[in-house]
């Protein structure tokens, strides 16, 4: 049984990794976010919690999901924290309470997909109680295959 325990967790979460490629090679390095009240600027006292999968092909090319169970009739978003001027990158579709999709044929700019890779980001879930976000993370592209940061130099 523990000998099968890890290919299931693995099998499971390949499927809910998988999504449509036909139009473009989404970029799977891409990971998973756990979306808090800890990661808003400034911090939020809240018991909500939230998870992101955001891919994000080379072309820009944007597709995934943003869920947080129990924030009904809240919204959902992409932001930049590099520009603050335009914060707002895409706005997500509630396809369910507490659950958003990118809209199809969303990309981003080539300054949005290099703040992407820079990790500047985020997916945020605005609330009524807390209409500039109550649950925040920031989205993260893992480096290319062969790529090395100074960490592991």
């Amino acid at each position: 049984m523990m000998k099968i325990l890890p290919l299931v967790v693995a099998l499971a979460l390949a499927a809910c990794a998988q999504t449509d490629t036909s139009t473009s090679s989404m970029d799977t390095a891409d990971v998973p976010a756990i979306l808090t009240g800890a990661m808003e600027v400034p911090p939020v006292q809240t018991t909500s919690t939230g998870r992101a999968l955001i891919l994000v092909a080379d072309d820009g090319t944007v597709s995934g999901i943003v869920e947080a169970p129990g924030m009904d009739g809240a919204t959902a978003l992409i932001e930049d924290d590099a520009d603050a001027a335009v914060p707002v990158v895409v706005m997500l579709m509630p396809v369910a309470d507490g659950r958003w999709e990118v809209p199809a044929n969303t990309r981003l700019t080539p300054a949005q997909i290099s703040h992407h890779k820079a990790g500047k980001l985020h997916a945020n879930v605005r609330s009524k109680a807390h209409p500039k976000g109550e649950v925040r993370a920031q989205l993260k592209s893992k480096p290319a295959a062969g790529a090395t940061s100074a960490a592991t130099k």
